[in-house]
C-alpha cells in the first residue's frame, strides 16, 4: 500500500525553475549589454555575486510532464515563487512579473507555492515544492557619503544627486582567494572603464538617472556583473565641484552648476580631511570659485554649501584630492584583556587632534593589560605591502597580521602602526597613545548562571576578582543589596547566593542588585551588575485526564473517574462537572474525582486551580455520554 507520494520524489528541484539569461556567456567580454538588469544564475564558471537581480520562469517542459501528472484531478490556479530572501513572485502562466533581488552573500532556499482547485469538489489547497537553492558566494558592499542605500523594486536607491557612491569589492577577493587585486569598474554605464585594480571605488554621480554599474574580475572569470543603481533627482540646484592644480599644493576650486545657475550671494567652501572625516578649514566667498593652498601631503575633499533666495540649501562635494605621495588607509580592531577580565574584548577608540595628524588614544585602568591589534584591511592592498607595529620604538612580533603586547608599567606608551610598500617607496604611519590611569578599586561583578529565569531563581554573585591598586590597603566589607528589599550588610564574603521570587502582588520580576565595597583606608565603591535580574512568572500547567474513559466517550450510568495533572501544591481546587454538580476542596484533597451521568449528551468538564503565590489556571475537557 502506498501511503504517500511526494512530488519532490519525482522531480529534480533544480530543474523546476530556469533563469532568463540563457546566453550570458556570449556577452561576457562585451561592455555593451542589451539587457543589463538580469544577471545569470549561479554556476561553476560564473559564481553569483550580490547585489544581483535574478529573473525566473517555470520550466514548462518539466512542469507539464513531471509535476502536473502527480497532481491528481486538480487544476493549478496560481503559482508563487518564494525567492528565499523575503520576496515572492507570481510566476504562473510560465511568465514572470519581477525578478528577485539578492542583497548579500547567502544560500537562498527557493520554493514554488502552488494553489490548486479540485475538479470534483472545487476545494482549494496550497502545496509547496522545493525548487532548489541559490548560492550567492560573495558580495559588493555599497554605501554613500550621506545616507544608507535602500533596496526597492529590484534596484538600489542611492538618494539624490549629486552623490558619491562607494563600491567595496574587498570581500570578492577574499571569498574567491584571488591572487591579485584585478578589477574593472564602469560606474556610469557609458561603456568605458572608469577605474581598474582598485577593490574599493568611489564614483560621483551628478545626474539623476538609473545606472547599471558594471564590474569585471579578470582573475575570476570573463563575466560582467551588473549592479542596478538609481540616483534620484534633487529638488534644489545641483552643483559639481571641480579642481585644477596651480602648483603642487595650490588648487583652483570651482563650483559648476547643472542647468540654470541659481541666485546665490554667498558660497562656503569647507576643506575636509578624508581620513578623519572632519572639517579642517573653511573659506567664504561671493563667487563660486576660490584658490586654496593645502598645508601638507594628505587626502582631502572640498565641500561647498550654499543657500538660494528661495532658502533652498544644498551641499556639493568634490572627488578626493590627493596631495603628495599616496597614503594607505589602515583598518584595524583593538582588543584588551586584564586580570579581572581575562577574555579579549574589543575597544571603541577615542579620537583626538594632534599636530602630527590623527591620533588614537587608549586609557587603561589596570595593569598588566594585554593589548592586541588585528589589522583587518590595508587600502590599497598589494602583495609587497609590509606592516609592523612599534611600542616605544621597539617592534612586536606578529602572526597573520595580529600584533600583541603587554602593558605592565604605570607610564605612557607610544605605539605606531607602520605600513610600507618598498616597491612604490610609500609609507604611512598611524599613531596610538596609551595612558595608564588606574582606579583605586578595580572591580568586577560576575552574575551566574544567568540573569533571566523562572521563579524561584537562585543567582550567584561573585566579586572575588576585585582588587586594590594601593598595596597598603585591603578590602574589609561587602554590603550586598539584592534589589528585592533584602540587604546583607558588612559581610566578608565576596561570593554570595540569593534566591529571587516573582512578586505577584506588584507584578514585578525586575531587580537591580549592587554591592558596596569598603576598604581598610575608608575607600568605598558601589558596584552594579550593569544588568538587571529578570525573574519570570513560574510555569504552571494543568491537565484533566478521564482515567476510566480516555476516549472521552461513556454510556449513561457509567462511573467516570477523572484526575488532575498539576504542578506545585495548590491552594484550592474547584471542579465543574458540566451537569450542575460542582466540587471544591483545599490542597490535593480532590485531585481525583468521579461522576455518574444519567442523561446522554455532551458535557464540558472544567477545573480551576488557585495558588497562594502563583497565577490561577483553568482547563476544560469534553465528554460524550451515549
Amino acid at each position: 500500500m502506498l501511503k504517500t507520494i511526494e512530488v519532490n520524489d519525482f522531480v529534480d528541484s533544480n530543474t523546476i525553475l530556469s533563469d532568463l539569461w540563457e546566453k550570458a556567456w556570449q556577452i561576457a567580454s562585451d561592455w555593451s549589454i542589451s539587457n543589463p538588469e538580469y544577471t545569470l544564475r549561479d554556476s561553476t564558471s560564473y559564481p553569483l555575486i550580490a547585489p544581483a537581480n535574478i529573473k525566473y520562469k517555470i520550466n514548462k517542459t518539466i512542469f507539464d510532464n513531471k509535476v502536473m501528472p502527480q497532481l491528481w484531478n486538480v487544476n493549478v490556479t496560481n503559482a508563487i515563487l518564494d525567492c528565499g530572501n523575503g520576496q515572492e513572485l507570481v510566476v504562473w502562466g510560465y511568465d514572470t512579473v519581477w525578478a528577485c533581488m539578492y542583497k548579500e552573500k547567502w544560500n537562498y532556499p527557493l520554493k514554488l507555492i502552488l494553489t490548486t482547485t479540485n475538479n470534483e469538489t472545487a476545494e482549494q489547497t496550497t502545496m509547496d515544492i522545493d525548487a532548489g537553492e541559490l548560492e550567492v558566494k560573495s558580495q559588493v558592499e555599497i554605501r554613500t557619503n550621506q545616507w544608507p542605500v535602500e533596496f526597492s523594486n529590484n534596484e538600489i536607491i542611492a538618494w539624490k544627486n549629486p552623490i558619491k557612491i562607494t563600491y567595496d569589492a574587498s570581500s570578492v577577493f577574499t571569498d574567491f582567494q584571488l591572487p591579485d587585486y584585478k578589477v574593472i569598474w564602469d560606474a556610469d554605464w557609458d561603456g568605458v572603464a572608469d577605474k581598474s585594480d582598485l577593490s574599493t571605488y568611489t564614483h560621483l554621480y551628478t545626474w539623476a538617472s538609473k545606472y547599471y554599474t558594471k564590474v569585471k574580475y579578470p582573475w575570476l572569470n570573463d563575466h560582467i556583473y551588473i549592479i542596478p543603481i538609481r540616483v534620484e533627482q534633487s529638488d534644489v540646484p545641483v552643483a559639481q565641484i571641480n579642481y585644477d592644480a596651480i602648483t603642487e599644493t595650490r588648487y583652483k576650486i570651482t563650483a559648476n552648476f547643472f542647468g540654470d545657475k541659481p541666485d546665490i550671494s554667498e558660497y562656503i567652501f569647507n576643506i575636509l580631511d578624508k581620513k578623519s572625516h572632519k572639517k579642517i578649514d573653511s573659506v567664504t566667498s561671493d563667487k563660486p570659485n576660490i584658490n586654496y593652498t593645502f598645508q601638507w601631503n594628505w587626502m582631502y575633499a572640498v565641500q561647498m554649501s550654499f543657500v538660494t533666495q528661495e532658502w533652498k540649501q544644498w551641499l556639493a562635494e568634490s572627488e578626493n584630492i590627493q596631495i603628495g605621495d599616496s597614503d594607505f588607509m589602515i583598518l584595524y580592531d583593538t582588543y584588551i584583556k586584564t586580570p579581572t577580565d581575562p577574555q579579549f574584548k574589543k575597544l571603541e577608540l577615542n579620537d583626538a587632534d594632534s599636530e602630527n595628524g590623527w591620533v588614537e588614544e587608549i586609557a587603561l585602568k589596570e595593569i598588566p593589560t594585554i593589548i592586541k591589534f588585528d589589522i583587518t584591511k590595508i587600502i590599497p592592498s598589494s602583495p609587497s605591502v609590509e606592516t609592523q607595529i612599534l611600542v616605544d620604538g621597539s617592534p612586536i612580533v606578529s602572526t597573520d597580521n595580529l600584533f600583541q603586547t603587554t602593558i605592565d608599567s604605570n607610564k605612557s606608551y607610544d605605539i605606531k602602526i607602520i605600513v610600507t610598500d618598498p616597491n612604490h617607496k610609500t609609507t604611512t604611519e598611524k599613531e596610538i597613545k596609551i595612558s595608564v590611569d588606574r582606579d583605586d578599586i578595580i572591580w568586577k561583578l560576575i552574575v551566574s548562571p544567568d540573569t533571566v529565569w523562572v521563579s524561584p531563581f537562585a543567582v550567584k554573585f561573585d566579586a572575588s576578582t576585585t582588587t586594590i591598586n594601593d598595596p597598603k590597603d585591603e578590602i574589609v566589607y561587602f554590603t550586598w543589596d539584592f534589589g528585592d528589599g533584602e540587604i546583607k550588610e558588612n559581610l566578608s564574603q565576596s561570593i554570595i547566593s540569593h534566591t529571587y521570587t516573582y512578586d505577584f502582588e506588584t507584578e514585578n520580576g525586575q531587580f537591580y542588585p549592587n554591592v558596596i565595597i569598603k576598604t581598610k583606608m575608608w575607600r568605598e565603591l558601589v558596584v552594579w551588575s550593569w544588568t538587571m535580574i529578570l525573574v519570570k512568572k513560574p510555569n504552571v500547567t494543568l491537565d484533566i485526564s478521564l482515567d476510566s474513559h480516555p476516549a472521552q466517550t461513556s454510556n449513561i450510568w457509567d462511573k467516570v473517574d477523572m484526575s488532575l495533572d498539576i504542578d506545585w501544591l495548590p491552594d484550592k481546587v474547584i471542579w465543574d462537572f458540566g451537569n450542575w454538580n460542582t466540587l471544591e476542596c483545599g490542597g490535593r484533597e480532590c485531585i481525583q474525582a468521579s461522576q455518574i451521568y444519567n442523561v446522554d449528551g455532551e458535557y464540558t468538564i472544567a477545573a480551576k486551580v488557585t495558588y497562594p503565590n502563583k497565577p490561577t489556571i483553568e482547563w476544560k475537557i469534553n465528554l460524550i455520554v451515549k
